[in-house]
């Protein structure tokens, strides 16, 4: 039986924050930011589902929020362990492992390795998961909306126009 890594990600483009869902998206997703935002961005939502809401803090195993407007990136995830991060013959993916090691040594060296990709953005690594993210929106005047077809339709130019 599948059990599932529930983790949201609300990402802020142009003064819009949406939310997502993805109910097997705490597994290893933090790692995807050492791609740097945009790329990060885009992996993050790629499955994930629009919603309104965020879950409560106990069901989130994963929190994620990048805000393109101020270059600000609030992390949350946990370790999973080196036996993850094989392919299907046991051999492992070496920088993930790496990752994954650096994230359950600190997360301070987990950020200082992946921080390279993310310049001129603060990034930082909070313990409060779902809780730093809902203070972040509000100390920002940030509320969570449905991304209208306008809206969700220039995010997905602007996609293809970072693909370029």
């Amino acid at each position: 039986m599948l059990m599932s890594h529930r983790a949201n990600y609300v990402i802020v483009e142009d003064g819009v924050a949406v939310a997502y869902f993805n109910s097997y998206g705490a597994m290893g997703a933090i790692y995807g930011a050492a791609k740097g935002p945009d790329e990060f961005s885009d992996e993050l939502t790629y499955e994930a589902e629009e919603v309104d809401e965020l879950m409560d803090s106990a069901f989130a195993e994963a929190a994620i929020l990048i805000d393109h407007d101020a270059k600000q990136c609030i992390l949350y995830g946990y370790s999973w362990g080196p036996e993850y991060w094989v392919d299907g013959d046991g051999n492992p993916f070496p920088d993930l492992v790496e990752l994954d090691e650096l994230l359950a040594e600190s997360p301070d060296k987990f950020i200082a390795k992946i921080q390279p990709a993310w310049d001129g953005w603060d990034l930082k690594f909070d313990e409060r998961g779902i809780d730093a993210v809902v203070e972040y929106l509000r100390d920002n005047d940030l509320s969570l909306k449905a991304a209208t077809k306008r809206q969700s339709k220039k995010v997905a130019k602007k996609k293809a126009a970072r693909k370029k």
